[in-house]
């Protein structure tokens, strides 16, 4: 029999219908109610009206013939077409008259397997889904981002994957509307192979580039864990604008869809400062600093010396304002850190201290006096000497302008007063101890021959005075700074001037006098007119150049001959008795006593007799004929016309005389000698003339 067109034969039956009244055929259940998208199903449909001759009756699916299997009135079983979707309607069409719809629903799309695991970022490889139900035309999506399908079965998709991102991107497989359960695909992590250029100013704004793979449709970028603002991007390049930042080993890193890459490091450049200006660096602190460089950061720190300068403002990048903080010294090291980097070092000096002022100007030698120091730039901590000593600083005495100290007994007058600090030295104001005062000495008179103790009482002896004896320098035997005590030294004179230096300042002078001079003896083998024989004198206060006078003529002293107690000298020329001997010291006169010269002596005449007639010039011989006021007595006559004299020999001129053993006496200021026998020449008869008368 042949075979009749479906179309034919639904015309046919339904005009058999049509003509003999048959009843529809009518649905009442499917079984299964669902089967898979490659078809093949063998369903059974249950109902009436279904007629035995399946020439006649036909079932559609969706609109698709199936294929009839098997046929009774009230059952059908035939085979499902590929197809895809729900709610499709099934019908029975027996001789021209169709049943009421029944629902058949194809099996969703089911993924199983799926390769490769990861992909790029730029896409365009494939991936190949594995599963079921894949349906006539399946999509493949992730979101609203499609993949687009190559090839496709029930059970085998191959789509391209398109650019993007992340890790367990969701992928789903959708068939007539019916999406399967998503599978996680990932794209490859981003991986920085380099960062151009590594580093860069602490302002920011230069233009970096990271090249490398995978760096997805929207990355973003992060520097130490700060997003950046990128200005363009690829899958293997990103540029983005350096911001302000600082430090070094910043941690760049770039994340594409969740996924992060390894970081790798930028460094800021380091600060570096070119100068700091200041209108002046007070030890108080207080002024304000500027620093101007590069690179300070975003927060930046200022370190001076030992210490930190207090940041003043908002800094920028190339100028920050601080406080200079309290110090001294020179050389203090400043340097700038930004992010734990720090830059060069400059070294700036603290003003030298500054004495203006000193209260009180002077004081007394033994110290212990309380002084103030005024002025600027003192510093922390610091030294005052007065004079080259060291001055005390009390406890809580010292700051940057006033400094309180205790002054050390010392002496002097404008000794220089200068602070030290941190190794600087002030200018120096003068400071003068109070000068020496005496106001009184004990003894005030002594020996000439020296060694009494005396003793200065007074005022502001200071350290190590000395003593003005007269224009003579004496170390005192011990000393405080109201009395000393020295050794008189052996001198002479009277009211001498005595005075106390202390510093080269010069007290005012007191008086003292040595002893009178005091004769108590004296000796000498012989006293003879002529002079020449040692005198002692003894006594006391005969001093250091003492004066010897007998009578008004000078006894000159015999070389080292003499003491404070006795004096060898030699006696002058001179005759007489009662002759006062005195001796002068400094013009102090002693008591006088007194010695006899020897009286006129005549140890012989020469010649022993002469003419009666006179006129013979005699010399007589002896001792003690003085210097003056001398006559002869020759006989009863007296001479006083002598043609030379002296202490030993008389020369004369025989008066005219007679006799033998004239009395000759020699008168010396009225003391006579004792006589010496001189003969004139006896008569001698030579003539007469007459010879008678």
């Amino acid at each position: 029999m042949p075979t009749i067109p479906p179309i034919l034969r639904a015309v046919f039956l339904l005009l058999l219908s049509s003509a003999f009244g048959l009843a529809a055929p009518s649905i009442t259940s499917i079984t299964p109610a669902s089967g898979p998208t490659a078809g093949s199903t063998t369903i059974t449909i249950s109902g009436s009206g279904f007629g035995i001759d399946p020439e006649f009756a036909s079932v559609l699916l969706g609109g698709s013939l199936m294929t009839i299997t098997a046929i009774s009135d009230t059952q059908i079983r035939a085979t499902t077409p590929a197809g895809e979707g729900t709610g499709k309607q099934v019908t029975v069409t027996v001789s021209g008259q169709s049943s009421n719809a029944a629902t058949f629903n194809y099996l969703p799309p089911a993924i199983s397997s799926f390769t490769p695991a990861t992909f790029p970022t730029s896409g365009g490889t494939s991936l190949t889904l594995v599963g079921s139900n894949f349906g006539l035309n399946p999509t493949v999506t992730s979101g609203t981002t499609n993949f687009p399908v190559t090839s496709r079965t029930h059970t085998n998709i191959v789509c391209t994957v398109p650019a993007g991102q992340g890790s367990s991107v969701p992928v789903t497989v959708t068939t007539a509307g019916q999406t399967s359960d998503s599978i996680a695909i990932s794209y490859s992590p981003p991986a920085i192979t380099s960062i151009t250029p590594a580093t860069g100013a602490t302002a920011g704004g230069s233009l970096i580039t990271l090249t490398g793979s995978n760096f997805g449709t929207a990355p973003s970028v992060t520097m130490d864990g700060t997003g950046v603002s990128i200005l363009s991007n690829t899958h293997n390049r990103v540029v983005f604008a350096l911001p302000a930042g600082q430090g070094t080993n910043k941690a760049v890193r770039l994340n594409a869809g969740g996924q992060q890459s390894a970081a790798v490091l930028f460094n800021y450049d380091a600060p570096q400062i070119t100068s700091i200006t200041a209108d002046a660096y007070p030890t108080s602190g207080g002024t304000t600093l500027t620093i101007t460089g590069s690179n300070f950061g975003i927060s930046p720190t200022v370190s001076f010396g030992s210490g930190g300068a207090t940041i003043i403002g908002a800094p920028t990048h190339t100028r920050i304002l601080c406080t200079l903080p309290p110090g001294q010294g020179t050389n203090q090291a400043v340097t700038v850190s930004a992010g734990g980097v720090s830059s060069n070092t400059m070294l700036v000096d603290y003003d030298a201290p500054e004495i203006l002022s000193i209260t009180p100007s002077s004081a007394g030698t033994s110290g212990s006096t309380l002084i103030t120091i005024n002025g600027k730039n003192f510093g922390l901590t610091g030294t005052v000497s007065i004079g080259g000593q060291n001055a005390p600083v009390t406890s809580g005495g010292y700051s940057h302008n006033t400094i309180t100290c205790t002054l050390p007994a010392g002496q002097g007058a404008n000794l220089p007063v200068v602070v030290t600090s941190a190794g600087r030295t002030s200018n120096s104001v003068a400071f003068s101890y109070d000068p020496p005062a005496i106001t009184g000495i004990s003894p005030s008179t002594g020996p000439t021959a020296g060694g009494t103790l005396i003793t200065l009482t007074g005022s502001n002896f200071g350290t190590s005075p000395v003593v003005l004896f007269n224009g003579e320098s004496i170390t005192p035997n011990t000393s405080s700074h109201i009395d000393l005590v020295f050794q008189l030294p052996a001198g002479e004179g009277n009211n001498l001037p005595v005075a106390v230096s202390a510093g080269g300042q010069i007290s005012s002078a007191t008086s003292f006098s040595y002893g009178a001079p005091a004769l108590t003896g004296i000796s000498a083998a012989a006293y003879p007119t002529a002079g020449g024989t040692p005198l002692t004198l003894t006594g006391s206060n005969f001093g250091l150049n003492p004066v010897v006078k007998v009578g008004s003529s000078f006894a000159p002293l015999a070389p080292a001959g003499s003491s404070h107690t006795q004096i060898v000298c030699t006696l002058p020329a001179g005759q007489g008795i009662g002759k006062s001997v005195t001796v002068t010291v400094a013009e102090t006169e002693s008591n006088a006593l007194n010695l006899d010269y020897g009286e006129p002596v005549i140890t012989g005449i020469t010649p022993a007799s002469a003419a009666t007639a006179g006129g013979t010039s005699i010399t007589i011989h002896g001792n003690n004929f003085g210097l003056t006021n001398r006559s002869v007595m020759i006989g009863g006559q007296t001479i006083t016309q002598l043609s030379s004299a002296s202490h030993t020999q008389i020369i004369c001129t025989l008066p005219a005389g007679q006799g033998s053993n004239v009395p000759v006496r020699v008168s010396v200021d009225g003391r006579l000698s004792e006589a010496s026998g001189f003969a004139y020449q006896p008569p001698v008869l030579s003539s007469l003339t007459p010879s008678s008368g």
